[in-house]
């Protein structure tokens, strides 16, 4: 049996979110929650430590910078995968963050070459 996962599809209660909701829960093992980004990012950042999901999917807004909302949720949440899904052209972004420690200079070569 999978290991079920935990999704949460940020929107404004719009197409996207509805959209992308309906196909996942589709999927076996898949826990998929909607929630408003209309409320901020301070309520979001609330509802995304409650719920502690494994990947977070948000859509790219092309009036405001996205990255500095991805580098915030993987600096404070360095578990999730985050997904930025761009409507215009149907690209999609996916990011992680990895911790690896140092031990010493081959270790940053490794990390270059890999």
């Amino acid at each position: 049996m999978k290991e079920l996962k935990t999704i949460v599809v940020c929107g404004s209660e719009d197409i996207f979110s509805s959209s992308i909701e309906c196909i996942l829960t589709a999927e076996e093992n898949w826990r998929v929650i909607t929630v408003s980004i209309r409320e901020g990012w301070k309520v979001l950042n609330h509802k995304l430590a409650t719920l502690c999901p494994d990947i977070v999917i948000i859509p790219e807004d092309p009036f405001n910078k996205i990255t500095d909302s991805v580098l915030y949720l993987l600096q404070n949440y360095p578990v999730f995968k985050v997904i930025v899904i761009n409507l215009e052209n149907n690209m999609m972004d996916v990011y992680s963050k990895q911790n690896t420690l140092l031990e010493g200079i081959s270790g940053l070569i490794q990390e270059i070459e890999d």
